[in-house]
């Protein structure tokens, strides 16, 4: 990459979550149009145990995932004493939830910070 190039400009985090938010439904949008490049889908049943095994398929930390689970932001099951996620579930609870992300929560939103 050239750096001659790259121009700094100060955005707010909900615009650049917008802007985050447009280019992925675009991006979409040319997936639709051209089905060589969509990527697999998942299978409609396959389930994830524990949390690890959810980290590793949405690519995050597990503490992010029991953050999400603890919260109810993501739907889960128990067999015993252990968890399993859907692996559609979870894709279409963070598609929706996707919009949100960035947004600042509690007592940081109050503050203006």
């Amino acid at each position: 990459m050239n750096m001659q190039n790259i121009i700094l400009t100060p955005i707010a985090v909900s615009d650049l979550v917008n802007l985050i938010a447009n280019e992925m439904d675009s991006r979409m949008a040319a997936r639709k149009l051209n089905p060589e490049t969509t990527l697999p889908t998942p299978e409609p049943d396959k389930r994830l145990y524990g949390d690890k095994a959810a980290a590793e398929y949405l690519g995050c930390s597990v503490l992010t995932i029991a953050k999400l689970r603890r919260s109810g932001q993501i739907p889960f099951y128990r067999y015993g004493a252990r968890y399993y996620f859907i692996a559609q579930q979870l894709d279409a609870a963070l598609k929706h939830e996707a919009r949100r992300f960035g947004e600042l929560r509690g007592r940081r939103a109050t503050n203006g910070k």
